[in-house]
This record gives C-alpha cells, structure tokens and sequence, in this order.
C-alpha cells in the first residue's frame, strides 16, 4: 500500500519536472528555436502522452470515470480471434 502511494506521487513530480522543463525551454529558445530539435520534439511529444496517460489513470482511479481515450487505446488490445 505503501509502494502504490509512494509511486503514484512520485510519477506526479516526475511529470511535473518534465513538463516544467520542456516549458521552460520553449520560453528560453522560443518556439521555432525549440521545435528545430529532433531531441525536444521527441521529449514534448513524449512528455505529452505521459501525461494524457497519468491524467486518464487518475481519473479512473479516483473518479471510476473511464474517458474515451482509455475505451479507445484498450480495444485496440482486444484484436486477436477467438
């Protein structure tokens, strides 16, 4: 139980640090400037679905409210023949 709660708050700060990150770099290189990058498209993309990841799992977890993302992403798991 401890586990669980220990990661779910770490997985926050991380993803917060990240996103600060990639914000603060696009204010500090501008957009054009930061979007030249493979490594910082790679980064804000990556860092985008960690987070619409971490957001539908809370709210699933928290809410019971299962969104159409989570629906969509989890039938495309459900695709062999039976």
């Amino acid at each position: 139980m401890l586990f669980s709660f220990v990661a779910v708050y770490a997985e926050f700060v991380f993803l917060a640090l990240f996103i600060s990150e990639g914000v603060l770099k696009m204010y500090g290189l501008g957009l054009q400037l930061y979007f030249h990058s493979s490594f910082n498209k790679f980064d804000c993309v990556v860092s985008t679905l960690f987070a619409l990841v971490h957001f539908q799992v809370c709210m699933h977890y928290y809410t019971g409210f299962v969104t159409d993302t989570v629906l969509l992403t989890s039938s495309f798991g459900d695709t062999e023949k039976k």
